[in-house]
């Protein structure tokens, strides 16, 4: 992809703006699926496949288990569906400042409830994990960090295209891999904040796209903008056919005798 489809994006999101202001469709009921889809691609870019009627007795606390290893995963989908709703909050501060403790807190949020250490760096480089790609020595983390929190504090920084500044930070963020768990669930996080703080949809890479996924992390950003883009316009389209389908199923107003 290049930059035409940057411009196309944009345009797409425009008219979809424009259609939703027209039609005055509720779009709540689309968010709370789409959030759903979030978590479920997100579950399954770690690993963990749950089928979707698991998945929603979880998010609705429904679901229960004796297993601490299965009551955890438990606590782990529900924390990201807090971030989630958290993210949908934080995009609508006037002016957002991710920095370290910002970034901090969202791990701490990710790991609420459960065993591992939230939001302290990893002091080892783990041996078997998810993601293959290169990472920092530990001594290296909270310079590299810090680094990164000033590249999304300086304002400057904010007048590239969204997707450019989500596709630069969550391509750093994960060359560091700064915590030993959820350093790719809390990347995808502050991509898709910067996104929808800018207006955008987010950036939900699917199951399908796992591999491509892991491989952009191994090559120059530009390998995980086109997905990220392509993820973007994927959400864009199923947002303009749920709006469609209201609209359709929207009862036609009297006609005045």
């Amino acid at each position: 992809m290049n930059v035409s489809d940057l411009y196309r994006l944009e345009e797409r999101i425009g008219k979809l703006n424009e259609l939703i202001n027209a039609t005055g469709v509720d779009m709540d009921p689309f968010y709370d699926r789409l959030n759903v889809g979030w978590i479920y691609h997100d579950c399954a870019m770690e690993g963990i496949v749950l089928p979707f009627e698991e998945l929603t007795q979880i998010l609705s606390g429904d679901a229960a288990s004796s297993n601490l290893a299965t009551a955890q995963l438990y606590q782990e989908v529900r924390n990201l569906r807090s971030v989630v709703e958290f993210v949908h909050q934080q995009a609508h501060v006037p002016k957002l400042k991710i920095n370290t403790p910002y970034m901090k807190r969202i791990h701490m949020m990710l790991g609420e409830h459960t065993p591992f250490t939230a939001g302290e760096y990893r002091i080892e480089i783990p041996l078997h994990r998810n993601y293959f790609h290169p990472i920092a020595t530990p001594d290296q983390i909270a310079p590299q960090m810090e680094k990164l929190s000033d590249f999304l504090c300086e304002d400057t920084n904010w007048e590239m295209h969204p997707v450019d500044l989500a596709a630069e930070a969550h391509h750093r963020f994960m060359a560091i891999f700064p915590f030993t768990e959820h350093s790719g669930r809390a990347a995808r996080v502050i991509s898709n904040l910067i996104l929808m703080h800018e207006g955008f949809q987010p950036a939900i890479v699917h199951a399908a796209d796992r591999q491509r996924y892991f491989d952009s992390l191994k090559e120059p950003v530009v390998s995980l903008k086109n997905l990220m883009i392509e993820a973007i316009f994927n959400a864009v389209e199923a947002a303009f056919q749920f709006v469609e389908k209201e609209r359709r199923a929207a009862p036609t107003p009297a006609k005045k005798k």
